[in-house]
């Protein structure tokens, strides 16, 4: 949570664009990370599933951006990166040991865009002064 707390003190927003059920909308408010997070899009209500454009577009205008200003990061499952950049929405894939064994669906196949192995590694993709304040 560290990272999300530095990218908001940079005045950078944030949004979730998750595929879930109902379980995650109804707990989410009660999660550490809610406070963090400026923006939510829920498949579940949504009525669509990543990489459908329509789950990046809404977190862009939930957070009152344009595509070509947001980066995307996740793990690369249900070809969610590459519907990132269908969007205009620059992806970077997160890569971490301690989710070698997680399940992911139907993963992203040939991704070679950026990737970070920590999530304290994606300021380095923000250019300097971006969110400065």
């Amino acid at each position: 949570m560290g990272t999300l707390r530095r990218l908001r003190r940079r005045g950078l927003r944030v949004a979730v664009v998750s595929d879930c059920t109902h379980e995650l909308p109804d707990i989410w408010a009660g999660l550490p990370v809610a406070p963090l997070v400026d923006a939510t899009v829920f498949s579940v209500l949504m009525g669509e599933r990543k990489p459908h454009p329509s789950l990046y577009l809404t977190a862009c205008h939930r957070l009152g951006i344009e595509p070509s200003d947001a980066i995307y990061v996740g793990d690369g499952g249900s070809n969610e990166l590459s519907g990132a950049t269908a969007v205009g929405i620059a992806a970077v894939r997160l890569v971490t040991a301690d989710a070698t064994d997680a399940m992911v669906h139907d993963p992203e196949q040939g991704w070679t865009g950026p990737v970070i192995h920590s999530l304290t590694a994606l300021t380095s993709f923000l250019a300097p002064g971006i969110g400065a304040r």
